[in-house]
């Protein structure tokens, strides 16, 4: 992706595909196409061919995780800005019609109070359903070279809270539990869920402190992708969050991916991916040295059968977690604690707590007045 002028255009990965054409350098007989439309700066341009064809676009708006909506036609030739992310055109002329959607990221004004580059970023990439061990078998290059290169610890005991990615999710994200955990191994009577499932279900969140709104507050860009659906606010029926969760859904400077197909399903697929999260990690070194990574699993594996054995039970219940902290953190008191907490048990309880104490530090290391944060 190149930025100009506080927009990103959208540009494909090298494929041996021609972006401008759609054309694969391997195929016979292809004719290229060519858009009536280019965008350019968050501006539309027309090309040789829509010198007979009328021609309007519209911005479609992001509403929630299940809407969009349409704007307003404008006609084209124009000098507007089209101010959002994706833009329809539509070109006619006689019984032709031609569209396409063009895709940008829009950069809107940075708030008051916006992360001025000081303050380290911080990215978590939650591979559904993997355990600890089944990480270190099939990821073992990227953790060798998380821990070698960038100092990272491996928590040995993270454990799930509960059965599937929700109630994992929400105490990650919200800092509540939505189940009541059984406590008969430490002979401790049940607890009793923070927030009720079925009820909590059936209303927005957005009232609600989530990590990603806390550090918006805080001045940081915010976004969130995953490829299994709304997300786990949203499932299986619920009405989740009424404005965007995110400032952008592909954009970061805190940003949480959670890869649902790769291993939720299967103990076969995730070592075809160890090549490529060692590459990405690779390629975005110097981003990633001042920032802090949590590479982690939801919960273990459910699948193939292997929750009813004993090591399957065991690795079900022990997801994966590596961490690593900015270089400046490197060998200090909050490292030396980290190391030393890595084979304590701990929880996505832990984990809110650790991204709201990472919430909290100004540009000086110091603690804000926790005063100050949202309700």
């Amino acid at each position: 992706m190149v930025h100009s002028r506080g927009f990103i255009q959208n540009r494909a990965p090298n494929l041996g595909v021609n972006t401008d054409t759609g054309c694969s350098s391997r195929s016979n007989g292809c004719t290229p196409y060519i858009p009536l439309t280019a965008l350019k700066n968050g501006r539309l341009s027309l090309g040789k061919r829509a010198a007979n064809y009328q021609c309007h676009a519209r911005c479609i708006s992001h509403v929630d995780e299940r809407n969009y909506r349409y704007e307003n036609w404008t006609s084209l030739p124009s000098s507007e800005i089209f101010t959002c992310d994706i833009i329809e055109t539509l070109c006619v002329s006689g019984f032709r019609t031609e569209g396409f959607l063009h895709s940008q990221i829009y950069e809107h004004p940075p708030d008051d109070n916006a992360n001025d580059g000081t303050l380290p970023n911080v990215y978590i990439i939650i591979i559904d359903s993997v355990s600890s061990s089944m990480a270190k078998r099939s990821l073992s290059k990227s953790i060798s070279f998380l821990k070698e290169r960038m100092g990272g610890t491996l928590m040995e005991f993270l454990n799930r809270v509960g059965v599937n990615s929700k109630p994992n999710g929400f105490p990650l994200i919200f800092g509540k539990s939505i189940e009541a955990v059984n406590r008969d191994t430490v002979a401790a009577p049940s607890s009793i869920e923070d927030w009720n499932e079925p009820v909590i279900c059936r209303e927005f969140l957005d009232k609600y402190d989530h990590h990603l709104k806390q550090f918006k507050f805080y001045g940081y860009k915010t976004m969130i992708a995953q490829d299994g659906g709304a997300g786990i606010a949203f499932y299986p029926n619920c009405s989740g969050f009424k404005r965007t969760e995110a400032d952008h859904m592909w954009r970061y400077e805190i940003g949480q991916i959670w890869p649902t197909l790769l291993a939720h399903d299967s103990l076969k697929n995730l070592y075809h991916a160890d090549e490529q999260f060692l590459t990405f990690f690779k390629n975005n070194e110097k981003v990633l040295e001042n920032a802090f990574v949590f590479f982690m699993g939801d919960h273990g594996p459910r699948g193939e059968g292997i929750a009813t054995s004993a090591l399957g039970y065991h690795e079900l219940n022990n997801p994966f977690l590596i961490a690593t902290l900015p270089k400046r953190y490197h060998n200090t008191n909050i490292h030396n604690r980290m190391r030393e907490k890595s084979n304590q048990l701990m929880t996505n309880f832990d984990l809110h707590a650790t991204l709201m104490d990472i919430m909290n530090l100004s540009k000086s290391g110091k603690q804000k007045d926790k005063k100050t944060k949202p309700n």
